[in-house]
C-alpha cells in the first residue's frame, strides 16, 4: 500500500485485531483516498496513529469488524465521501458525525443502533442511508427531513414506529418530506418536487398520496 500509485491503502481481510501503527499517518504521506480496513477483528481505531492525518480521506470502509462505537475524531476525515460501517455491532453514532458534510454514502445496516444523531439532517450532501436490519431502531429523528438530497434510504428489517407506516410504504421521497414537514422546512431538494407545497396541516395520508407517483423510482430497499 504504501508504494502503490493508486489512491488506495488496504489492510483488509488481514484478521486486524488493531488497527497497525502509523497507518494515518502513511496515508497523509502518500495521500491516499481510500482507507479499506474490512473484515478484520478491530474494535477500535486507536493504534493507527492520529484521525486528523486521514482529512484526505474520501472512502472509509471498516464494515465487517468487531466495532461498538465510533470516536468523536471522526469528525476530522472531513473530506469523507463514502463511509461504510456494515456488519458491525456500533449501538449508536457519535454526534460528531455531522461535521463529515461531504458524505453521500453511508452503510451502517447490520449494527445495534438504538437511534441516530438528532443532527443527521446536517448531512445534506446524503444520497444513500442504509440503516437496514437495527432492530433495536424504532425511530426516524426528524432532522433527517433537512437531508433533501436522499434518493435511497434503506429501512429493511426494521421495527418502526415513527414515522407512521403508511408513510413508511410510500418510499425515500414520501419519508422525507414527512420528516422535513414535520421540522416545519419545506421539501424543495435540486431538480425533484419543489413546486410542491408542503401544507403544515396535510395529514399523513395526503402527503403519501401527493408524493405517490414521485418516489414511484425510489424504493424503500
Amino acid at each position: 500500500a504504501r508504494e502503490n500509485p493508486e489512491p488506495v491503502f488496504d489492510v483488509s481481510e488481514c484478521a486486524l485485531k488493531n488497527v497497525p501503527s502509523g497507518i494515518y499517518s502513511l496515508c497523509k504521506v502518500f495521500r491516499k483516498k481510500i482507507l479499506l480496513m474490512y473484515d478484520n477483528k478491530l474494535s477500535s481505531l486507536s493504534g493507527g496513529g492520529a484521525l486528523c492525518d486521514l482529512s484526505l480521506l474520501t472512502v472509509l470502509d471498516i464494515h465487517g469488524n468487531e466495532f461498538t462505537a465510533l470516536p468523536s475524531d471522526i469528525k476530522h476525515l472531513s473530506s469523507l465521501k463514502e463511509l461504510h460501517l456494515q456488519d458491525n455491532n456500533i449501538r449508536k453514532l457519535p454526534n460528531e458525525i455531522v461535521y463529515l458534510n461531504k458524505l453521500i454514502i453511508l452503510n451502517v445496516s447490520r449494527n445495534n443502533l438504538k437511534q441516530l444523531p438528532d443532527g443527521i439532517g446536517q448531512l445534506q450532501q446524503l444520497n444513500i442511508l442504509d440503516i437496514s436490519h437495527n432492530k433495536l431502531l424504532y425511530n426516524l429523528p426528524k432532522s433527517l427531513g433537512y437531508a433533501q438530497q436522499l434518493t435511497s434510504l434503506n429501512i429493511d428489517g426494521l421495527n418502526l414506529s415513527y414515522p407512521p407506516q403508511d408513510i413508511l410504504d410510500g418510499g425515500t421521497i414520501v419519508i422525507i418530506a414527512f420528516l422535513a414537514n414535520e421540522s416545519g422546512v419545506d421539501y424543495s431538494p435540486e431538480n425533484s418536487v419543489s413546486e410542491i407545497d408542503i401544507s403544515t396541516d396535510m395529514s399523513s395520508d395526503d402527503m403519501q398520496t401527493v408524493y405517490h407517483n414521485k418516489s414511484n423510482d425510489v424504493q424503500v430497499l
